[in-house]
């Protein structure tokens, strides 16, 4: 299972490299930068520090007009990028989707962040074990993958040590 995974990652990076280094993806990245300025990664980064991100994410893109704005530079994207960006889709098999999904499920981490989301706190201390009770979505995630040990799990199925 892992060479399977690990073959995987080898062909995702090799593709994802591909595409952005054809010519004018480093000018589009840059205007995709521009998309996101560093005010609205502030409130990002705060909604995410609240209780329930959900909502807040939502609001500040729609008063970014963040929709609108990435429609708009993805129109100019270089063909070249998009059809190398595609490749990416015929680079998983449902088997190998499957294992990765398989190991989040067997780890309850959809439900677990689902209430993070949230901000059921009280719920995912009873139902992963935490210790405390976290005060954000960010620190009840962070927690849930610390307890579930997600980055060994998914690790160990990525084909990577430890």
């Amino acid at each position: 299972m892992a060479d399977d995974l690990k073959d995987l990652r080898d062909r995702l990076r090799k593709i994802v490299t591909s595409a952005w280094d054809v010519e004018g993806a480093k000018e589009f990245r840059e205007k995709l930068e521009g998309v996101f300025p560093s005010e609205l990664k502030d409130k990002y980064r705060a909604c995410i520090d609240g209780p329930t991100p959900r909502d807040c994410l939502r609001k500040e893109a729609e008063d970014a007009g963040l929709r609108t704005d990435f429609e708009s530079v993805w129109k100019d994207a270089p063909e070249a990028l998009i059809s190398k960006l595609e490749g990416v889709k015929s680079a998983w098999t449902s088997a190998l989707r499957d294992k990765i999904i398989v190991v989040i499920e067997k780890l309850d981490i959809p439900e677990l962040y689902s209430l993070c989301m949230a901000g059921d706190f009280a719920e995912v201390v009873e139902k992963a074990g935490l210790p405390t009770e976290p005060g954000s979505f960010r620190e009840c995630a962070r927690s849930v993958a610390k307890i579930k040990k997600l980055r060994k799990e998914l690790r160990t199925v990525w084909g990577k040590k430890g």
